[in-house]
């Protein structure tokens, strides 16, 4: 007749505190002991633990976990207490002390193997430091770009480091909050690809941002302007959350793809509700922002810096000498 030792009956699993299987023993005869003492079968790291808290034993088939007068006891999943002693069943969990144990038997069923999404994919190319460096700095060049364009004033870099301070926090808690996701559903960590579509992501808004307001200036689109943005925030934003979420998900691509486009529309729909309920007739005290940098290749009618300064000049003495008259 085939005995436990030749076959055994399954394993016990400690479990950590994010529910990780920190340890695993296999069940090869019964009784079987656990305690803290170093003379027990599985021996748990746990103050509250007894030296000889609990034991396996046999009962008609069944796995029985019997308390062995512990001072602290055993609990159930929700750390309800048991008395005396239970059975344990396929994947059922128990505290020992606060110590949680899980009791897996060989048939127990195993869940799908994940698909690692970050292999053979454009994405892989994220994982290379140097690749990433230069997004970054890439990144960094852009929005400085963009600053200088938009700036009527002399253009100063030191004063462009709180901006820069912020991108670089924006990036790093953005990489932490998907990795720490990635860690539970996938098992990895993806910190740096993270970083990568994050930096893709900034690069990609600071430069369309700059193509849309200079060809919207070149074709005297300005009526359009605001649609063109929304559109441009809902492709990146669906983009980005679509990269993120195939790192950190095994579901279905097309599934991805519903949710990012459904996640990307309800933050475009909520900037467009804010955008026109701040929308005045008048303010009396309104925001201008102007720049002298225009393209050299704009193709609707304007004026050049100097002659709008002497338009300035001229309009300026104009004043004067009504002023003089009156």
């Amino acid at each position: 007749m085939e005995t436990m030792k030749e076959r055994p009956q399954g394993y016990l699993e400690v479990l950590n505190k994010t529910g990780r299987v920190s340890h695993r023993i296999k069940l090869e005869s019964l009784p079987f002991t656990i305690g803290r003492a170093f003379d027990n079968d599985l021996i748990l790291d746990d103050p509250y633990v007894c030296p000889h808290h609990a034991s396996l034993l046999e009962e008609e088939g069944r796995l029985i976990l019997q308390d062995m007068g512990s001072i602290n006891g055993i609990s159930d999943e929700m750390n309800q207490p048991l008395t005396g002693s239970v059975e344990l069943k396929n994947g059922g969990i128990v505290h020992i002390g606060r110590t949680p144990v899980r009791f897996n038997a060989l048939n127990a069923p195993l869940a799908p193997t994940l698909i690692d999404r970050s292999r053979n994919t454009p994405l892989q190319i994220l994982h290379q430091l140097p690749v990433l460096i230069g997004i970054f700095l890439l990144t960094v060049g852009t929005v400085l770009f963009g600053e200088y364009m938009e700036s009527a004033r002399e253009f100063e870099v030191m004063k462009q480091a709180p901006t820069l301070v912020g991108l670089t926090v924006s990036v790093v808690l953005w990489s932490m909050l998907w990795s720490f996701a990635s860690r539970l559903v996938v098992h990895r960590w993806h910190f740096w690809t993270f970083c990568g579509i994050a930096c893709l992501g900034l690069l990609t808004t600071a430069l369309s941002d700059w193509a849309i307001l200079h060809f919207g200036f070149a074709f005297a689109m300005d009526k359009f302007l605001p649609w063109l943005d929304y559109l441009q925030q809902f492709l990146i934003i669906a983009t980005v959350l679509y990269l993120s979420l195939r790192l950190t998900s095994s579901a279905a691509i097309q599934n991805l793809v519903r949710i990012s486009g459904i996640i990307a529309l309800v933050f475009v729909v909520l900037a467009w509700g804010v955008q026109l309920s701040t929308k005045q007739e008048f303010s009396d005290s309104p925001g201008y922002r102007a720049t002298l940098k225009s393209p050299a290749w704009k193709l609707s009618g304007s004026k050049t810096a100097e002659s709008f300064f002497d338009q300035a000049s001229s309009l300026a003495e104009a004043l004067r000498d009504d002023l003089k008259d009156r």
